[in-house]
């Protein structure tokens, strides 16, 4: 039977800003992660690219 790697994903803490604090709905993990796929994509596939501003 294959060992599956235990996982290092953890959610990633709250943060103040000014009196609320902002609960941010990402898992990060300080070890690399093994992709489980790969899509090719292209600028056609981001709809909305143009309206990006960029500082």
């Amino acid at each position: 039977m294959e060992q599956k790697e235990k996982p290092t994903f953890e959610q990633q803490a709250r943060q103040q800003y000014h009196d609320l604090k902002i609960k941010i709905p990402q898992w990060v993990s300080p070890a690399a992660a093994k992709p489980l796929a790969k899509l090719a994509v292209t600028p056609d596939d981001f709809p909305f690219l143009n309206q990006v501003k960029r500082s």
